[in-house]
């Protein structure tokens, strides 16, 4: 039986043993919290019918909202520093934002510098309430992904190649699941802001101002 044999240059061997296999990853994650802005578009009647209409029954009588939106960016660069053979870091880059974030007063209380103030100290603690929950699902994130390997991007990348553009929807799946409980966790959050005794100092903190 004849019998093939087959030389490799040796330079191809040390090629293959200085790669680090799998390529390293590199995470930065970026949470970015917007200011406040403040409004008086609407007067009291107006805001109780949002209520109802949008069915965000409230604790107490309205005298204002506070909303916000989540946004957000990802990116993939694989990149090759050492310019050989070897693949280079994999750099993942995400960027969340607590953004369009609004207090809006009923223009009915401009008059009124306490119950105006007493409504914008509640709202904002709407707010901090958002933002803590924000914060601390940015936390979890960076900790997802710090725990996530080359092997398994490349696992749930599968047929569709190792490439930047295909490896943003894997790492957009991937912390989906933590982006869906913070918007859960936010709802909540503000929510439980209203308490009896936030309310009662909410009805009451102008009462020797009439």
């Amino acid at each position: 039986m004849p019998v093939f044999l087959m030389t490799v240059p040796a330079a191809a061997f040390i090629l293959a043993s200085a790669c680090p296999q799998p390529p390293p990853v590199k995470v930065h994650v970026v949470g970015r919290v917007d200011e406040i802005a403040i409004g008086t578009e609407f007067d009291l009647a107006q805001l109780r019918e949002l209520s109802d209409r949008f069915g965000r029954g409230t604790k107490h009588r309205p005298l204002g909202y506070y909303v916000s939106q989540i946004s957000g960016e990802t990116s993939v660069s694989i990149g090759n520093a050492q310019q050989d053979l070897c693949m280079g870091p994999i750099e993942i880059e995400v960027t969340i934002e607590l953004t369009s974030r609004h207090i809006e007063i009923a223009q009915d209380l401009r008059n009124n510098a306490c119950q105006f103030n007493a409504a914008v100290v509640h709202y904002r603690q709407h707010a901090r309430a958002d933002a803590a929950v924000f914060q601390r699902h940015v936390v979890m994130v960076t900790q997802i992904l710090n725990r996530i390997s080359a092997s398994d991007l490349f696992s749930a990348a599968g047929n569709s190649g190792v490439r930047d553009n295909t490896l943003v929807p894997v790492i957009q799946s991937i912390i989906k699941p933590a982006l869906d409980e913070m918007h859960i966790e936010r709802v909540s959050a503000i929510e439980a802001v209203d308490t009896p005794a936030e309310i009662r100092r909410l009805e009451q903190s102008c009462s020797d101002h009439l």
